[in-house]
């Protein structure tokens, strides 16, 4: 009997271990952090959608993706207001495009945490 016990409170801590590892959070002690410039590397990836630039479309998107617990980029989604002509597109692919990340704290453990960014899509045609 004391032999089950213990089997069935090791279960019980890997289940507990397998939903933390799968749970995103949105408040942890330290956010995640890319360990480079992301402005910086969204204006040199960015390729701008040709029908957007034909009708010079311009406008901002807000990108919700998780990032893991080792750091990769996770689950790039729209949030918020559309501008068409492809920008979500192009937003949602440079965002899952970057490189790892310093991935979020929570008790001294790296944890999957969102985090949300916005894209600007500006023309510069001077």
């Amino acid at each position: 009997m004391k032999h089950l016990l213990v089997v069935i409170c090791l279960l019980l801590n890997i289940v507990a271990d397998a939903q933390q590892a799968k749970e995103v959070f949105r408040y942890v002690d330290k956010m995640p952090v890319a360990a480079y410039d992301i402005d910086k590397y969204i204006t040199e990836n960015m390729h701008y959608p040709e029908i957007a630039y034909k009708n010079h479309i311009e406008g901002a998107v807000t990108v919700r993706f998780i990032v893991t617990e080792t750091g990769a980029i996770d689950s790039a989604r729209i949030v918020g207001k559309r501008v068409g002509a492809g920008l979500e597109e192009e937003a949602v692919r440079i965002i899952s495009s970057m490189p790892p990340w310093k991935p979020a704290i929570l008790n001294e453990t790296p944890v999957r945490a969102y985090y949300t960014k916005r894209v600007i899509f500006r023309i510069n045609d001077k």
